[in-house]
């Protein structure tokens, strides 16, 4: 197979992505080129996931060139003339003075940015690394897959030693088979398009992840009218913290699609509140489902996107809501207080009491307190992999709370106030909590809120300074 095709696969499904995105959000309130080619590239990526699904769920030949063809007809419905799809229809003034000083750096920081991430090709090309964790989860899927020619059944161990009369395949850790599927399928992709298990480039979709989230988050910040410098400094705070650059040069892990899916859920949803349009609803949604595709924690955050949508769309009153959430959260005390067993629909069976949670298809959680206090602030504030971002957070909440008029929260707040109350929850109070002692998993999921919070906190910090501006004008 020629060596270009790798390139195909990594290049094709962002420009069939991108199109989709195009036509998708012609003569959108909130629409820049930005966004439409970060949404487009993990639209690609998981367009592919879903074809090879179709593929072997039909029993059709899985192989490279017929998921170029599904790629290419998807392309081909998108060529509706798209001479609008790319201008800034954005209600907001985006038509900001950039001076020269600015433009300067603006040049500054994309130059280290496009530093960063070429070194980082380099080492994942010419000196790969392959981390244990991704090899042990999620790599063996797609290799078997990749030999095979189709998606072969895994199992828990136990079960695999009970099969006698079917193959089927196991992993190591006990709980890995049943993890979703969306980035070993990514990892065959890249597989079949280079024709072997072990070619560095299967590895280059991770140093392309950050770059797309980039663009996504310039773009959003733009529509919501953040000026270009403002806007691309928030974006290397995104693109050069150190444990995103971990996670691409040492690729694998799926967590920085998880952060990248569940942002553009909580992007989409600030743009529906924005404009109103169905399109940034369908998309939101769609988000959020992928969010339980790619980990099983991204179940619970499109959850609670979804309920934030919920809250968008129906825009209940505050004493209604207040009386939703205190009856909610009553029921769930009296639930684990006296023990709640009942089966769900495609999850099996749900139980909660004091000391576990727990469904059967998903797994069990042991619960009990425990206080991770001092551990949790020295990972946000005493390592290196964040830099000063939640040294930012803490002062730009200040000055909000001095100087903002309005600081009622608005979805997309709420949406990662409540991610960040249950990552609290699951470390505190589960088995979670030594992993956060030990310094390893935690910092993964905070992962998952980081774009979130850069993107928040570059508005806030847009609005306090139009405040100050108003208040010198007076």
């Amino acid at each position: 197979m020629p060596s270009v095709y790798p390139l195909v696969a990594l290049l094709l499904p962002w420009l069939i992505g991108s199109l989709l995105m195009a036509r998708l959000l012609a003569s959108s309130k909130a629409n820049n080129c930005y966004l439409t080619l970060g949404h487009g590239y993990f639209l690609g990526v998981f367009l592919v996931t879903a074809i090879l699904r179709l593929l072997d769920g039909l029993n059709w030949s899985v192989d490279f060139y017929t998921v170029v063809a599904f790629l290419v007809a998807l392309g081909g419905a998108a060529l509706i003339p798209l001479q609008k799809s790319f201008n800034d229809k954005s209600e907001v003034n985006t038509t900001v003075k950039v001076s020269g000083g600015e433009k300067a750096i603006i040049v500054i920081l994309i130059g280290l940015i496009a530093l960063r991430y070429g070194t980082i090709l380099i080492e994942v090309l010419e000196r790969p690394l392959y981390p244990w964790d991704a090899w042990m989860n999620w790599a063996p899927k797609a290799v078997v897959w990749f030999h095979n020619g189709e998606i072969s059944t895994f199992v828990s161990p136990s079960s695999w030693l009970n099969i006698s009369n079917e193959i089927v395949y196991t992993l190591g850790n006990y709980s890995s088979s049943t993890y979703p599927e969306s980035v070993p399928l990514l990892y065959w992709w890249m597989m079949m398009a280079g024709q072997s298990d072990s070619s560095p480039a299967i590895l280059v979709p991770w140093v392309l992840a950050p770059i797309a989230l980039g663009f996504s988050l310039y773009g959003y910040l733009r529509v919501k009218g953040v000026g270009p410098f403002l806007a691309v400094v928030a974006v290397y705070m995104l693109v050069n913290t150190p444990f995103v650059n971990v996670h691409s040069a040492l690729a694998g892990y799926a967590d920085i699609w998880m952060a990248a899916v569940f942002s553009l859920a909580l992007f989409s949803l600030g743009a529906f509140e924005d404009t109103g349009e169905v399109r940034w609803l369908v998309l939101c949604i769609m988000w959020c489902i992928v969010c339980g595709t790619v980990k099983k924690p991204g179940i619970v955050l499109g959850l609670i996107v979804i309920a934030g949508l919920a809250r968008a769309v129906f825009k209940p009153r505050l004493l209604k809501e207040l009386t939703v959430v205190a009856f909610s959260f009553s029921a769930f005390l009296v639930a684990l207080i006296l023990g709640v067993k009942f089966v769900v629909p495609s999850l099996g069976t749900f139980q909660l009491d004091l000391s576990t949670i727990s469904v059967s298809k998903i797994g069990a959680i042991r619960l009990g307190f425990d206080d991770v206090g001092e551990a949790a602030i020295a990972t946000l504030f005493g390592m290196l992999n964040w830099n000063i971002t939640f040294y930012l957070v803490v002062v730009v909440m200040v000055f909000a709370a001095i100087l903002m008029r309005d600081l009622r929260p608005n979805n997309a707040q709420l949406v990662v106030g409540f991610v960040v109350l249950f990552l609290a929850f699951i470390y505190s109070f589960t088995h979670y909590s030594l992993q956060l002692k030990d310094y390893t998993t935690f910092n993964r999921t905070v992962l998952y809120v980081l774009p979130s919070i850069i993107y928040l906190l570059s508005i806030t910090v847009h609005g306090l300074l139009i405040r100050l501006s108003d208040r010198q004008i007076k």
